[in-house]
């Protein structure tokens, strides 16, 4: 599985750092994602790849509305 959040989709990045402008490499910037245990939602755990913002949103929706929309596009968890 590639480093994108589950929750917000959200992948990594490419640019140039500013410290190193002269040289010009391009360098990718991924998103800290933390492989995280939910309770039982269902009468199942669930382990999702999330990042920070992620865990924002899961603590102002609640899990099992994220869980419904992650199987109604389809996703696996």
């Amino acid at each position: 599985m590639s480093r994108v959040c589950q929750v917000t989709n959200k992948g990594p990045m490419s640019g140039i750092p500013y410290r190193i402008r002269i040289v010009k490499l391009n360098v990718g910037f991924y998103q800290t994602l933390n492989g995280t245990d939910f309770g039982p939602s269902k009468n199942k755990f669930v382990r999702l790849k999330i990042s920070s913002h992620g865990l924002r949103i899961i603590d102002k929706l609640g899990i099992d509305k994220i869980i419904a929309n992650l199987e109604a596009t389809g996703q696996k968890f």
